[in-house]
């Protein structure tokens, strides 16, 4: 998985630490994608950054109050190039992860063909395109940026056009 991400999509490899491969792109951000050593293929965890580490405080006491199962509380070095962290699960059982602090790159990126600034957005199929509407939109206040027919809907938290598709899963119509 490291060979493809590396020698296809061009990323470059700055930090490994139990099991984990820790890329970057040619942006200032430590790492835009981490690889997890296992037994089965699967999408472990997505991150958001937010502005400032206290965000990390104020989501932490609105998840709670909102009765979200939390993973890892808010705390800090949870991976290398990240300040502060916090983990909990969406409606559907996605492990979100909002960091803060992240650590700025300057070194050269390595030679290659194909040099990716970053990674900006997930596509997760849903089974209840409306709750997690709901929960990306109403708790986590992401913005909604265009619908896609009865299909897919985009939300931002950034200035890119959407940081989060959110698509129906075939053959539910929810």
């Amino acid at each position: 998985q490291a060979e493809f991400y590396t020698d296809r999509w061009g990323l470059e490899p700055i930090d490994e630490s139990g099991g984990e491969v820790f890329l970057r792109a040619d942006g200032p951000d430590h790492h835009v994608l981490t690889l997890q050593a296992g037994e089965q293929a699967g999408l472990d965890h997505f991150a958001f950054e937010v502005a400032h580490p206290d965000d990390i405080e104020r989501a932490a006491d609105i998840l709670h109050a909102q009765g979200v199962e939390i993973v890892t509380p808010p705390t800090r070095d949870l991976e290398p190039g990240v300040g502060k962290a916090i983990r909990f699960k969406d409606p559907e059982g996605n492990v979100v992860e909002l960091i803060a602090a992240v650590d700025q790159v300057q070194d050269a990126y390595g030679a290659r063909d194909v040099k990716p600034q970053s990674l900006n957005h997930v596509v997760l199929y849903t089974s209840n395109r409306s709750a997690m509407e709901q929960f990306y939109g109403c708790t986590l206040g992401f913005k909604l940026s265009d619908t896609l027919a009865d299909f897919m809907t985009f939300w931002r938290c950034n200035a890119n056009h959407h940081s989060i598709a959110l698509a129906t899963a075939r053959g539910d119509q929810r």
